[in-house]
This record gives structure tokens, sequence and C-alpha cells, in this order.
């Protein structure tokens, strides 16, 4: 009777074990398939991460709004109107290297190359992430300086989200602008003196505005000419953070680094510049040759 039932015990477990033993299976390819790279960076791609900052300038605190779509590429800013800076979105489009600066109020749009220093998608959701748990304390400005190209008249290589951003607005290429300096070596082999140079214009890179004196007319006119441009301000600030923090576990429990901080962007355009003269009493017949450097 006992050797009967045991029987009829294992006869009956056989189909369970083979159940849970297919169950198994299956669990196991499916962790494979859902681990793997492809399906991972599918489910990566398909997510957008909204995000606010909290920012104070000159006393003045307001909110900047971040849009970071993994699937496209792209991080968008929107940055309201502050001090000194009209309301701005910033789409930065890692796909074609390239960002687009819109002002709404303006109707205008600036295209840029898309700068090395830029924190890619992935980079700046993980460090702004991070810094979340920390009180940052430290800020790290740039300044750069843009001047007006032209036009964008042939928008075909743009792409899809540059020209939808800007679709009703006239846009326009801008250049960084480089410090024309020369090094000259002075007598006696000392160490040179850093010349910057004017052009012909006296304006380097930037345009002379519809109307405007260059500086050789302005020489004509007065001996100490001011420059004037016309001129657009615009910034964004992330948290970034240094990947040091990464090798922390190799470091005494005592040593402490935070390695975030806030980089606060401010880029200048320049649409077209001019010389004014305060002063007609005393002309001068010097030209940008001979009075147009300037020793720093």
């Amino acid at each position: 009777m006992v050797y009967t039932q045991y029987i009829r015990t294992s006869a009956s477990s056989v189909p369970v074990m083979a159940y849970l033993f297919s169950l198994l299976i299956v669990f196991v390819v499916l962790s494979l398939s859902s681990a793997s790279p492809t399906n991972i960076e599918r489910r990566m791609k398909k997510q957008v991460v909204d995000f606010n900052l909290d920012i104070i300038e000159g006393g003045i605190g307001y909110t900047e709004k971040i849009e970071v779509d993994l699937e496209k590429q792209t991080e968008l800013f929107q940055v309201p109107t502050h001090p000194g800076v009209d309301r701005s979105d910033v789409l930065h489009d890692f796909k074609n290297n390239l960002t687009m600066l819109r002002f709404p109020e303006s109707k205008i749009c600036y295209l840029f190359p898309l700068v090395k220093r830029q924190s890619r998608p992935e980079k700046l959701i993980r460090d702004h992430k991070r810094a979340q748990k920390m009180n940052i304390t430290e800020t790290r400005r740039v300044y750069s300086r843009w001047v007006l190209d032209g036009e964008v008249t042939d928008r075909s290589w743009l792409g899809e989200e540059l020209n939808d951003f800007c679709a009703l607005y006239t846009i326009y290429h801008v250049t960084e602008e480089r410090e024309q300096v020369a090094e000259e070596q002075t007598e006696g082999g000392t160490s040179p003196n850093r010349v910057r140079r004017q052009s012909e214009s006296g304006l380097n890179d930037a345009k002379l505005c519809p109307g405007g004196l260059d500086l050789n007319s302005a020489l004509q006119v007065c001996s100490e000419p001011k420059i004037e441009c016309d001129q657009t301000l615009t910034c964004s600030e992330i948290r970034r953070c240094d990947d040091f923090w990464r090798r922390r576990r190799s470091l005494p429990f005592w040593f402490s680094y935070n390695g975030c901080w806030n980089d606060h962007d401010t880029r200048n355009i320049v649409e077209c510049c001019r010389y004014v003269c305060d002063d007609i009493d005393e002309p001068t017949t010097g030209t940008v040759e001979n009075m147009g450097s300037e020793v720093l």
C-alpha cells in the first residue's frame, strides 16, 4: 500500500516539476533579454525627463525649466525674463551638433555650433540627480562673445527638430569672436608684450551698424571715439559634477569630496557696432594703422 501510494505521488509530481522547470527557463530567458543593452537603450530612448532649477541672479530668483529627450538627443532650456536678459529658449541638438537660441518676443533665432563643454543628455540627467542630494555653493561662470554672421536662408540642413523649433522665426547664424592678439618681442629679449590688433574697421569680427562710423571715419571727427554695439544677452545654468566621485570607494572614509557645482553659461550676441564721438572739438588725422593697437 505504501509502495503504491509512492508511485502515484511520484507520477503526479512529474508534470509539476516539468512545469516549474519550464517556468524557470522562461524566467531566465526573459531576464537575459531585458538586461541586454539593446533593450535597455530602447527603454531609455522613450524617456523624456523634465526638471526645474531655482536660480538667483543679482538677488532676483527665477526658475529655469529643462526638458531632456534621450531618444531625440536634445536638451531644451526655458529661461524666463530676469534682469538684463529677455525670455528665451535654448535647444541643444546633439545629433546635429547645433544649438538654437530662440527669443519669442522678438521672433528671432540664433544658430550656434554645439560647444564641447555642454553636458550630453545622459550626463545632464545623472549630474542633476546627484546634485539634488547636495548643498551646492560653488558657481562657475563661462562668458563668451558671439557676432552675427548673416541670415540662414537654406534651412534644409538644420534637421527636423531645429526647423520646427524656429519655423516662424528669422534665423541668424553666429560665430564666436576670437580676440586678435599678437605677441611682439621687446628689445633685450625680455618677455613679449601682448598687443590687441584692430581690423581696418576697428570692429574686429562685428559688423558695422547701418549708418554708423568705423574707426577710421570716427578718427576724422574726434580724437577718442568710443565703440557702441547693439547686443543681446542670454544665459542658462546646469548642475555639473566631476566623475571623480566614481572612484571614491578607494579613498579613506574621512575624505570628503562634493564634486558638483553650478555651471552658468552667459553668451553675448553682438549684432553690429559703431563708433561715436562725445567731443568733436579735436579731430585727428590718425588711422587704425597707427592708432588702433592697444598694449595689454
